[in-house]
């Protein structure tokens, strides 16, 4: 009880943020580079994107076509 209790007020990491931004950002149609170059420059490169959506890392289900 305690450690889920601990689990659910954790701090995100970093990487946790940065992947539910770009998360956000492709779900109002923007490309991974696009986020690399503005939102998240000098963050994360477009690269990693693209490796974090074939991987399973950033889910597509819910993105408009």
């Amino acid at each position: 009880m305690a450690e889920e209790l601990a689990q659910s007020c954790r701090r995100k990491s970093k990487s946790e943020v940065v992947i539910q931004t770009i998360q956000r950002y492709l779900e109002l149609t923007w490309s991974p580079k696009q986020i690399s170059n503005t939102i998240l420059k000098g963050v994360i490169a477009f690269k990693p994107i693209y490796r974090w959506i074939y991987d399973g890392t950033i889910l597509l289900g819910a993105l408009p076509h």
